[in-house]
């Protein structure tokens, strides 16, 4: 192998082990984002099913207004 084709290769692994390095760093940010995510996801299910408790225990009448 000559030293060109040498140099080539290496460079090229030099790139590629750059890129995977920063590929890495993307998914651990996208993972941290993700975890966050679920985390509020969850706590509006919790809100929403609280909210759906208080309806359901104090529904709304469709009374006529006092002034009707």
């Amino acid at each position: 192998m000559n030293d060109n084709r040498f140099i080539h290769l290496e460079t090229k692994l030099a790139y590629q082990d750059q890129m995977m390095h920063e590929l890495n760093e993307i998914v651990i940010e996208q993972q941290k984002k993700m975890i966050k995510l679920e985390k509020l996801y969850k706590e509006l299910v919790c809100e929403f099913q609280s909210f759906e408790r208080t309806l359901l225990s104090n529904p709304i009448h469709d009374d006529k207004p006092p002034h009707y």
